[in-house]
């Protein structure tokens, strides 16, 4: 009896071993198992072919034992691609525009895992010259170009779906522009329309500005994309004018959002792309953007018809201007005891300030007592050389105001040679008549501007 026991216990132990053994061979779940592809989504024109591979790691380590399988996945038509396997490798090639989804399922040791292909197919791929213009201002919107036809059904960027949504009466694309930078874009986007993939340049911008409604509503949008700071924001964005922007009377623009000496201020680009702006009004103690920083600055734009009231500068204050191409024409300035027409700053370097002209036609002293003064502006020096002009940055600059204004000091925009120094150097003098400005023409290497009877005429192009 004892012996039998004996054999009893040791055929159990046999047995339950084997069980181990048999069951620990299949059993997956204390192994790392993951089924990758090579790629996840493929975009493709009729014809076009491509290929995916398929992997199960095992902890790690690809494991060869797996079969694989690809199927159509339910409820997605036949027709769009053709596709075939063998083993891991999955070859697919375009018949005509869709979208599929293909299942791949990878067995291993009794097991299934799976994962899906995304395709996107189009009858043909366009590439066009053509730039689009993402507004920010306008809610991530941008507007098709006439050589795209039909509605728009999907925006990529970067192989990634970005598409919002699309109005047919304005034939208008709204966008998620969430992980697309700020300026121009540096990878093409992809527009799909009646079966078509048209790759088109883009940047990325503040507002196209029509009207005085969206011109003045342009610092509004310059603080959303900068850092919000209370005291001093930082301003970003690129603006370009869409058309002439006509100001209506008795509206003055008034800065909302104010830098201090070093902090702050706007960054962007203000780019008028030869247009005009008819009328703006900036009142005392005011400033276009208060501190134009640079990187950009305001360029290719006329100013005219407008007004100045009291102290403070027109387009900009304090430092680091970039001023390029710009016209300003005054029919009235009501000048304080520091009234800048262009720029005043006090700290660090300027930018350039090139092709920038002023016409100032009629100064009202409004201190009452002959101590009112007026400037174009100043400006800190390059390289430090007080005695030698071409050194500046202020380079093809003119101020044309008549200097017989009764208790009004004029003059031209001017320089501090040093940052101790406490006297102020005049680089651009104050022309007094348009007729004398045919005698400067020869002074400037760009025809920027030229005179005809005595009527200054802006070049942008």
């Amino acid at each position: 009896m004892k012996k039998l026991l004996t054999v009893f216990i040791l055929l159990t132990i046999l047995l339950f071993s084997f069980s181990a053994c048999t069951k620990n061979s299949d059993d997956t779940s204390n192994q790392n198992v993951v089924l990758t592809l090579s790629k996840q989504s493929l975009d493709l024109a009729k014809g076009e072919v491509d290929s995916v591979t398929a992997n199960l790691t095992v902890d790690g380590v690809i494991n060869s034992d797996a079969t694989f399988s690809f199927a159509l996945a339910p409820n997605y038509p036949s027709g769009v691609v053709e596709f075939s396997s063998n083993g891991a490798v999955f070859t697919v090639v375009a018949i005509k525009a869709g979208n599929v989804k293909i299942n791949c399922v990878a067995v291993y040791k009794g097991k299934e895992y799976s994962s899906t292909i995304n395709i996107s197919t189009v009858n043909e791929r366009v590439e066009l010259n053509d730039t689009i213009y993402i507004e920010y201002g306008a809610g991530d919107v941008f507007y098709l170009p006439t050589s795209i036809a039909g509605a728009v059904t999907d925006v990529k960027y970067q192989g990634e779906s970005v598409f919002n949504g699309y109005v047919q009466k304005t034939r208008s694309v709204i966008i998620n522009a969430l992980n697309i930078p700020l300026g121009i874009v540096p990878e093409k986007l992809s527009i799909y329309a009646m079966g078509k993939e048209y790759r088109v340049n883009a940047e990325y911008i503040g507002m196209i500005v029509n009207d005085a409604e969206e011109f003045f509503a342009i610092q509004d949008i310059a603080y959303e994309l900068g850092d919000k700071d209370p005291d001093a924001p930082t301003l970003e964005g690129i603006f370009y004018l869409g058309n002439d922007i006509v100001i209506p009377n008795g509206k003055t623009y008034v800065t909302k959002y104010h830098a201090s000496d070093f902090k702050g201020g706007f960054r962007g680009v203000i780019d008028g792309r030869g247009y005009k702006v008819d009328g703006l009004h900036i009142g005392d103690g005011q400033y276009l953007f208060h501190s134009l920083l640079g990187n950009g600055g305001i360029r290719n734009i006329a100013f005219v018809n407008s007004v100045k009231s009291g102290t403070g500068g027109f387009l900009c204050y304090l430092r680091d201007s970039e001023l390029t191409n710009v016209y300003l024409h005054f029919k009235r300035v009501e000048s304080n005891s520091g009234t800048y027409l262009l720029q005043r700053e006090n700290h660090g370097k300027s930018k350039t300030i090139v092709n920038v002209m002023l016409v100032v036609e009629n100064v009202v002293d409004i201190t009452n007592n002959g101590t009112a003064k007026l400037s174009m502006g100043t400006i800190r020096w390059e390289c430090l050389r007080p005695n030698q002009p071409e050194y500046c940055r202020a380079k093809n600059c003119i101020f044309v105001c008549p200097d017989n204004f009764k208790g009004v000091s004029v003059s031209g925009l001017s320089t501090y040679p040093y940052p101790s120094d406490q006297y102020l150097v005049k680089i651009i003098p104050c022309v007094s008549t348009l007729e004398n400005l045919t005698e400067k023409q020869s002074n400037w290497d760009t025809n920027f501007w030229t005179v005809t009877n005595g009527i200054p005429q802006f070049n942008f192009s």
